[in-house]
């Protein structure tokens, strides 16, 4: 007669034999009591896409698109740049309002000093085409968010001069000044102090309080408006002493 502990491992074996063979006679079927309800089955998990299946973000397929134009040019040379320039332009160019927006959001919502190169030249081009539109106080608004330092191939003070002086934006370049006082943003407020200052370095070593200083840019141009010219090599005098003191006055008064 078998004992009381032979007979529960014997009834335990049958019951794992039984369970094991049911459960060949079915699909897997995993039950979640919290996600299916108590016995119910589990959701399948979900499929992630690759980046086949799925379009990737906005500012992802501009670099990809970028990147295949430019693909075995020297950036380094003129040559080169100004292809990579023109490439940039035509794509920010081509978007919608719709997918410029969705640029500017994405840029927005990173620092200045965290973006790579591809989305600085990516936004000094954005801030082209909101310049170019003709509205003002959208480019007032765009740079008192983010202000890059250049809109390639010229740093933005020179950009803005330039543009003024075709009659392409009323007052460019006070527009710096406009954006520096709507900024609630220290790195765009830092980069839009330096453009004033390196276009007008003598009169930024005579007024060095910030505030002090871009009341009185706005009143240099005030006084030379519509009589200044652009000195010709100040963009390569910029890139020599960039973010430095001592670069080459921007403008030359009539």
């Amino acid at each position: 007669m078998l004992r009381p502990l032979a007979r529960t491992t014997i009834l335990a074996a049958l019951c794992v034999a039984v369970l094991i063979l049911v459960g060949c006679g079915r699909e897997d079927a995993p039950t979640s009591p919290t996600a299916g309800g108590e016995g119910g089955p589990a959701p399948a998990m979900e499929k992630v896409p690759d980046s086949a299946s799925t379009p990737p973000p906005l500012e992802s397929r501009l670099h990809e698109q970028w990147q295949e134009k430019v693909k075995g040019l020297d950036l380094t040379r003129a040559s080169g740049a100004n292809v990579s320039n023109k490439t940039m332009r035509a794509l920010v160019e081509g978007l919608s309002p719709e997918e410029f927006e969705q640029l500017r959001a994405s840029l927005k919502a990173v620092k200045l000093s965290a973006m790579t190169p591809f989305q600085r030249n990516v936004l000094g081009v954005a801030v082209r085409r909101v310049m170019l539109s003709g509205d003002r106080a959208a480019l007032v608004g765009f740079l008192a968010e983010r202000c890059p330092r250049e809109i390639p191939p010229a740093p933005i003070e020179y950009t803005l001069a330039a543009e003024e002086r075709r009659g392409k934006v009323t007052d460019g370049f006070t527009v710096l000044v406009d954006a520096y006082r709507a900024s609630a943003n220290d790195e765009s407020r830092a980069a839009l102090l330096d453009a004033l200052a390196s276009a007008l370095p003598s009169l930024r070593a005579q007024t060095p309080e910030d505030d002090a200083f871009v009341d009185a840019a706005e009143a240099w141009h005030t006084a030379h408006k519509g009589r200044f010219k652009l000195r010709p090599r100040y963009v390569f005098a910029w890139q020599d002493h960039r973010f430095s003191e001592g670069a080459e006055e921007l403008f030359e008064t009539e």
